[in-house]
């Protein structure tokens, strides 16, 4: 590597007065200021030399300024830093290579020994406060011993904090230092009478700068470009000298000036567009992590969060947002969208070894992909499996709302009508569409119902419950509802005020590929209801699928639930079954389990044949906050009662329900009978009989049914009372019967003929 040191003096010894002159009025400078920071000029080229050192002050590298304002870095050079350089540090001692002394010829006394007119050397920038002093006869406190025995070197300066201050290669100054980019706008801040050090492009690595400006106060200015470089060199150097410096105030120069050099201020406007715009935090755009985690954790902390909690969750594969009242499902593409408006212009902070260096964010859709990785593994929400809606954040198990209806505005335990703040804790992603109010009222609707139901009460309180059973995210009572009357009876209106009570958010219209379909049951999660109109035209298969549905939702079983494109989960629907038809739906239920489990409500009136009154059901809806305070007084005596009301209406059209779905229990009731206690051995009927007096009586009551004899034998073994089937051996024959049952006389003479 060339002598650089060597290489700047000859260049130096180049420069004339006038030339200074002549570059100083190029430049908008000063002539001292050239002279200051050691300008050279080398004339094979015609170009001005500019010296770049490191931290010590040690030349590494020159530049060459050209006529045209082109420049080049002196071949082997390394970028280093501009300033006025007093001294070039001792890379053994840390002090300036700087000439002694004797004390007696600088008529003062050694610092050291007190002695004068002796051998002691003093260092001949201050004699009389010497940085450095060569002692003949003190080694204690010295740094070392000279090799030629001629005494001991001594530092005079005082520790700071656990390190050494080391001896500044800075001129001193009452003002801070001003750090600019490039040598000409140094210039600029020593003409106005500042110690000034340039970096020499605006993502110069500031290690240098850092050791340089130990403990100095700083004025960091930026250079104006329409990239952004300038300004994010700017930041780059503030994050690295913050840390190390005493202060540090950035500043750029006022709006349609590039540089220092080319606003060329005065002392006064420098100060007063600093006092005005300078800045002493981390800038806004600069984010404090460059991983895709460290990027959305901050995204988190600046958009997504209220005080300590943060609002954004990701449950089940998707993303979640609290918005009040609840959480409002957010899709991926906005959430991209989002991150592509928070991260364009931002810029990420890189450590290097002792220095930050400031990039701006690449905002392509791999970073996307990235941002999305870290943001659901940041965000994940752990739900316990089987759980549904509400459940708490932090353990992912549900909440017991048996007693509570949600409302726009705060949760309603209706044991005491005590009205509780809803919580981001609690993720909720629907309430009832309104607020609640407890002056609400619905007149029009106390009419409807009660004119309905001919002014049977048990019938408008059964209705009551229903809607008030609706409102709760349980089904722990194990019911559903038939809507069931005559045509035009005002059925399909009572649903749909129902789902208005309720909103869209927790209700849905659902069809039998609800419940039999592969993906028909992703829309029946979270609902409170489903509301189910007259199906006609299913086949058995399709009746079979609807039953074992229905009974897995009523009775609370887990069930996994298939979505497109998406996981499946696991989870309990508790949605209340509302079925809506003129006639019900002929599945086999021999075991009776939904027929224990069915609620009816008989419609009896046709409005369809006077003037119907077109408008009610809006009329109806409108009344939705009120019908909703008018349900949860139905709610308290449902959680009271412990139990439904049973019109005794309804009882009547449940019994022929039960007959209509269970075929084979009618039959025996009116054919055979079944034995208990002392009796029941005494009784038995041959299984080939009773299966031939089923499809005989079948035949009779045109009852369709294609079951054969091992799916008779099965569907008896399901009944509410189980009939027993047994191996008889008699008289050496062997026969299989059914013990306990005996058929009446009466059935054997009509249907066996026998």
């Amino acid at each position: 590597m060339p002598d650089f040191n060597d290489i700047l003096k000859t260049c130096q010894a180049n420069v004339w007065p006038a030339m200074v002159e002549d570059l100083a009025t190029t430049l908008n400078v000063s002539p001292d200021a050239i002279q200051r920071l050691g300008v050279g000029f080398y004339p094979a080229e015609q170009a001005w030399v500019f010296p770049e050192r490191d931290a010590e002050g040690r030349v590494i590298g020159l530049l060459k300024r050209y006529n045209d304002g082109k420049k080049l870095m002196w071949k082997g050079g390394k970028r280093g830093l501009s300033y006025e350089c007093v001294g070039v540090r001792s890379e053994e001692s840390g002090l300036p290579e700087r000439e002694f002394i004797r004390v007696a010829d600088a008529n003062v006394p050694c610092p050291i020994c007190g002695r004068e007119n002796d051998g002691c050397l003093v260092s001949d920038e201050n004699p009389e406060d010497p940085a450095a002093v060569i002692c003949v006869r003190t080694p204690a406190g010295a740094i070392r011993a000279l090799e030629s025995g001629a005494g001991y070197l001594h530092h005079r300066r005082t520790p700071v904090g656990d390190r050494e201050r080391r001896v500044s290669v800075l001129p001193g100054s009452d003002k801070p230092v001003v750090v600019t980019e490039g040598a000409s706008d140094c210039l600029a801040a020593m003409s106005m009478g500042y110690v000034a050090v340039s970096r020499p492009s605006a993502d110069f690595a500031s290690d240098s700068l850092c050791e340089l400006l130990r403990g100095r106060d700083v004025i960091l200015v930026g250079d104006r470009d329409s990239h952004g470089v300038g300004q994010r060199g700017l930041e780059a150097a503030f994050l690295s000298l913050k840390p190390v410096c005493r202060s540090v105030v950035k500043c750029l120069p006022p709006e349609g000036f590039k540089d220092l050099r080319q606003w060329h201020p005065t002392a006064s406007e420098f100060q007063s567009n600093l006092a005005a715009t300078g800045v002493t935090e981390d800038s806004d755009s600069t984010l404090a992590g460059s991983s895709p985690y460290d990027m959305i954790r901050e995204w988190l902390q600046t958009t997504q969060t209220k005080g300590p909690t943060r609002l954004f969750h990701h449950v089940n594969g998707e993303y979640f947002r609290w918005h009040g009242s609840q959480y409002n499902k957010v899709e991926q593409k906005q959430v991209r969208q989002e991150w592509y408006q928070f991260f364009a212009g931002r810029e990420i902070k890189i450590q290097q070894a002792k220095s930050i260096k400031i990039v701006a964010v690449k905002t392509d859709k791999h970073l996307m992909t990235d941002l999305d990785d870290a943001a659901s593994a940041l965000c994940y929400v752990r739900v316990e499996p089987d759980t549904h809606e509400p459940f708490i954040i932090k353990t992912g198990k549900s909440m017991d709302l048996t007693r509570a209806v949600v409302f726009q505005n705060g949760i309603l335990h209706v044991t005491d009508d005590r009205l509780a703040a809803l919580s981001p804790e609690v993720f909720l992603t629907s309430t009832l569409p309104y607020e609640y109010r407890p002056g609400h009222q619905c007149p029009t609707w106390q009419w409807f119902v009660g004119n309905i139901f001919n002014e049977d009460l048990e019938c408008v309180a059964l209705l009551q419950e229903w809607f008030g059973y609706n409102l709760i995210a349980s089904n722990h009572m194990q019911s559903m509802m038939f809507f069931f009357g005559v045509p035009g009876s005002g059925k399909s209106t009572t649903g749909n005020v129902l789902r208005a009570v309720l909103g869209t958010a927790r209700s849905c219209a659902a069809g039998t590929e609800n419940f039999t379909a592969l993906f028909g049951k992703e829309s029946l999660l979270n609902k409170y209801a489903a509301i189910m109109s007259e199906s006609r035209g299913v086949n058995r298969a399709d009746i079979d699928k609807l039953l074992q549905t229905w009974k897995a939702i009523t009775g609370g079983d887990a069930v996994s639930i298939a979505r497109k494109y998406k996981a499946a989960v696991d989870a309990r629907l508790f949605c209340r079954l509302t079925y809506i038809a003129n006639e019900a739906i002929p599945f086999d239920d021999a075991s009776q389990a939904m027929a224990n489990r069915m609620h009816l409500l008989y419609f009896p009136n046709n409005y369809r044949k006077g003037k119907p009154d077109w408008d009610l059901e809006r009329r109806l809806t409108a009344e939705a906050p009120g019908i909703a305070l008018w349900a949860v007084e139905g709610l308290k005596r449902l959680l009271t009662e412990g139990q439904f009301t049973r019109p005794k209406v309804s009882m009547d059209h449940l019994a022929s329900l039960a007959e209509l779905t269970n075929p084979i229990g009618t039959m025996l009731s009116e054919c055979c009978t079944v034995h208990v206690g002392p009796e029941f051995l005494k009784y038995r009927t041959p299984c080939n009989d009773l299966y031939d007096l089923w499809k005989a009586w079948c035949d009779e009551n045109h009852v369709r049914t294609g079951i054969t004899g091992v799916g008779f034998g099965m569907k008896l073994k399901t009944m509410d009372h189980p009939i027993v089937r047994r191996q008889i051996t008699e008289a050496g024959n062997r026969f299989y019967a059914y013990q306990g049952l005996s058929i009446l006389p009466e059935a054997y003479a009509r249907y066996l003929r026998r």
